[in-house]
């Protein structure tokens, strides 16, 4: 059983420091034994507890450890567009912003937040 659930942990990917498969194996069995209704087919059914816990235990395990990028390369741009738009006493709308880079409108607004927080942090 034990692995049985190595095998599935692998496939999805999961290392075993984020989740062990004696554990899983563990927690699994202890929802079979708790069960109160009748269990016709035994094996099977612990199987598919194991798989269902393996599967609990992929999707706590986040796909990308990495550090997402704070900072966006277009933000830099954007907020010496919005400095030089301003000095002429003109605004600068998100759905511009979102035109001009072909982005949603909701990326452009934060792109233009975004600017807008660069421009007050280096002015």
């Amino acid at each position: 059983m034990v692995g049985y659930a190595r095998k599935r942990l692998q496939a999805f990917g999961v290392p075993p420091s984020s989740a062990d498969p004696q554990d899983v194996v563990q927690i699994a069995l202890t929802k079979v034994l708790t069960c109160q209704e009748r269990v016709e087919k035994l094996c099977p059914y612990v199987f598919t507890v194991i798989k269902n816990e393996v599967s609990h235990a992929a999707w706590r395990y986040p796909r990308n450890r990495a550090p997402r990028p704070r900072a966006d390369d277009r933000v830099s741009a954007v907020a010496a567009e919005l400095a030089a738009v301003e000095a002429a006493n003109r605004t600068v709308t998100a759905d511009q912003v979102a035109e001009r880079y072909g982005v949603s409108r909701r990326t452009g607004e934060r792109l233009l937040a975004a600017a807008r927080q660069h421009l007050q942090r280096h002015p």
